[in-house]
């Protein structure tokens, strides 16, 4: 399972603004975490820590869970965040994945892995999974009825070849 790492905005000038950052992350997280993969969202870890540890522990801290994950989603206003501009340096820097916007990393995901589905546990299949599947699905019936008509339908974004009972016993029986 891949791990993602939420990076944005956490300290503000008042408790109510740093809680504003913390519930967009979680927000934002809680979105990745149904694309079937691990979330660490530092900003949820330390919400009621403040001013137990300085500034430099959390740095050192959440640099240390960054280069733990496999990517990093950065949230809006990012760039204007000291520390969220060193995720992104220390995470350039290692050649990590890094997006901009939760549909380009869900993008990456279904091209780069399985994720898990949040709520069985279950192994997803990747759409290049489902389609390299299909396609050789596709060849197979093909191969087995060359001449003869071949159905073939969508279901449950899998897709379901048939071959009518004459055509699969002709194949079978050639």
């Amino acid at each position: 399972m891949k791990a993602i790492y939420i990076a944005g905005p956490y300290t503000a000038d008042n408790a109510w603004l740093v809680e504003q950052n913390v519930r967009q992350a979680e927000a934002v997280a809680y979105q990745v975490a149904g694309l079937g993969v691990a979330v660490i969202c530092p900003h949820s870890m330390s919400r009621f820590w403040n001013g137990t540890y300085d500034y430099q522990y959390w740095c050192s801290a959440t640099m240390e869970l960054l280069l733990r994950c496999d990517a990093v989603l950065f949230l809006d206003g990012w760039q204007d965040s000291e520390g969220s501009v060193g995720e992104y340096e220390e995470a350039q820097r290692h050649g990590m994945p890094c997006f901009m916007s939760l549909d380009l990393l869900s993008d990456w995901l279904n091209e780069t892995c399985d994720p898990v589905d949040p709520e069985d546990g279950e192994a997803r299949f990747t759409r290049a999974d489902i389609i390299r599947e299909a396609l050789h699905e596709v060849k197979e019936a093909i191969d087995l009825a060359p001449s003869g008509p071949v159905l073939m339908r969508l279901q449950s974004a899998r897709l379901t070849i048939e071959c009518p009972p004459s055509v699969a016993g002709e194949a079978r029986h050639g």
